[in-house]
């Protein structure tokens, strides 16, 4: 399809809305910043290197592993007059040795809070990994953090709904950047195999997913299922293939 074309399908589909990233700095946040400022969203970002992402009406810079720094960022956040439609968890840490980190107590704070005070009205959208569905060999801390998160917003996903809040979880299969490209490619591959996943997948497409999700909960080509009130969905790979 062609991309032009795409786009201006979905043109001003979020204008007017505030939406929260935090995460906003790899290579599928930039991705997801450009796909809301295309589609004219008022874009509010948080990274952990400082680097703003294009679009950006404001951007907070804040080490979520840093309790000091995560207390300031609430304190902003809780305390400015801006309330966001929705907010995107893209947020996961590539350190210099190659350890994957996601700051499960940061993120879960960060949205008790932001509920607690009704600072979000619309969704809560958290990306995820399809290697938290098999066990993948190496990176176990990586993947308890992301499965805590995950068991966490499918508990509070009944009470978030109590207040019109809906709750989605996508898990998404290898990328043709980011994450993947630091986890054994041999794992990599051989999960691949496992899932049915023949390519990597288009950051682009996948940015265009998550976008329009946020209007569209169910978009096409992707199953779901649902735990508590929260919608999950796989994209680009599967739990059972044929063999």
């Amino acid at each position: 399809m062609n991309t032009e074309n795409k786009f201006y399908l979905y043109e001003n589909d979020l204008k007017d809305q505030n939406v929260l990233v935090l995460g906003a700095s790899g290579y599928l946040g930039t991705e997801i910043c450009k796909e809301l400022k295309k589609r004219n969203a008022n874009l509010f970002t948080h990274t952990n290197n400082g680097n703003i992402p294009t679009g950006s009406t404001t951007n907070f810079k804040c080490d979520l592993s840093n309790n000091n720094e995560v207390n300031e960022f609430i304190n902003y956040l809780v305390n400015s007059d801006v309330f966001f439609n929705s907010l995107i968890i893209a947020s996961a840490n590539i350190e210099e040795d190659i350890a994957l980190i996601v700051d499960f107590y940061s993120i879960v704070n960060i949205i008790n809070l932001l509920i607690k005070n009704k600072k979000i009205k619309d969704c809560i959208l958290k990306i995820g990994l399809s290697i938290e569905d098999f066990n993948f060999e190496g990176n176990s801390e990586f993947l308890s953090a992301n499965r805590a998160i995950h068991g966490y917003l499918a508990s509070a996903s009944g009470e978030f709904s109590s207040y019109e809040i809906k709750t989605i979880y996508l898990k998404l299969g290898f990328l043709e950047k980011g994450i993947s490209k630091k986890l054994n490619q041999k794992e990599v591959i051989r999960f691949m195999n496992k899932t049915g996943q023949e390519e990597l997948l288009s950051v682009y497409d996948i940015a265009n997913d998550i976008v329009n999700s946020l209007s569209f909960p169910k978009v096409l080509n992707v199953k779901y299922t649902y735990e508590n009130t929260m919608l999950v969905g796989q994209i680009g790979y599967k739990t059972e293939v044929d063999v």
